[in-house]
């Protein structure tokens, strides 16, 4: 049956001689894989419409059953133009890419999902400075999504919340638990936690609470961002499966 969606391409490669197998995360069907017979060949019909990242509509023919379906229309809705110009900017919207091939199942429809995507491509093709703090802000708020989200604002032993004037050296993680333990309270468990800075609990409550399209106003210590990335991304790789280490960082970080 033909069906139509607005989608973002989240991965493109080679299929045959002239074509292209496209993997769409799209709001009305979740994550799918369509080809798009002829879209390598000279004077095709697509034009630019087919690359990575790109925001677009597309009428396929859809088949509930099987694994592929067949591009019949393209038109774009954004092109993100300076995500695509800025190679840092293009390795961060990469990386979103890969937790979503590598995590989601296909044919499993999550608008929320879809639209924190395009949201936050929005805002990161818009921003001036600090583009990892958009990776920061979409592993959050997926976390959330897919029902795997952690407690790192709040001991979770004592209730006590961890803010700017925590007066310890540390707090301590359980990526098992997804909870955080004040100093007083680590010693009574028994899992094994990891110390980390006692300002990363506030600045994960101030992510958690602004708006996508004020993040840019939001400045974080470069060193501090990169720990509140790296904590979510290990809690990540516990709970869900797929998750893998993002080839497409490593390129953001050699470049920065």
């Amino acid at each position: 049956m033909i069906e139509k969606s607005d989608a973002i391409i989240i991965k493109s490669r080679k299929f045959r001689e002239t074509s292209k197998l496209l993997t769409l995360y799209t709001r009305g069907y979740g994550k799918l894989n369509m080809i798009a017979k002829g879209s390598r060949s000279k004077n095709n019909k697509y034009g630019g419409s087919l690359e990575t990242l790109n925001h677009i509509s597309v009428i396929f023919y859809y088949y509930p059953q099987k694994e592929f379906h067949y591009i019949s229309q393209v038109s774009i809705n954004d092109f993100f133009h300076n995500i695509h110009n800025d190679i840092k900017k293009t390795m961060i919207a990469l990386s979103i890419a890969e937790i979503l091939n590598n995590t989601v199942h296909t044919n499993d429809k999550n608008e929320t999902l879809f639209n924190l995507i395009l949201d936050v491509f929005r805002a990161l093709d818009n921003s001036n400075n600090d583009y990892i703090k958009y990776l920061v802000y979409f592993q959050i708020y997926f976390s959330k999504i897919m029902g795997y989200s952690p407690n790192f604002t709040f001991c979770v032993m004592c209730n006590k919340k961890i803010e700017d004037d925590y007066k310890d050296d540390s707090v301590y993680l359980s990526f098992e638990n997804g909870s955080i333990f004040c100093e007083s309270c680590k010693n009574k468990v028994i899992t094994p936690l990891k110390n980390c800075s006692p300002k990363i609990p506030a600045i994960i409550d101030k992510l958690e609470n602004t708006y996508i399209n004020n993040l840019s106003e939001i400045t974080i210590p470069y060193g501090l961002l990169n720990e509140v990335f790296a904590i979510y991304h290990k809690y990540l790789k516990n709970h869900l499966l797929g998750m893998k280490d993002l080839k497409s960082l490593d390129l953001y970080f050699n470049i920065t």
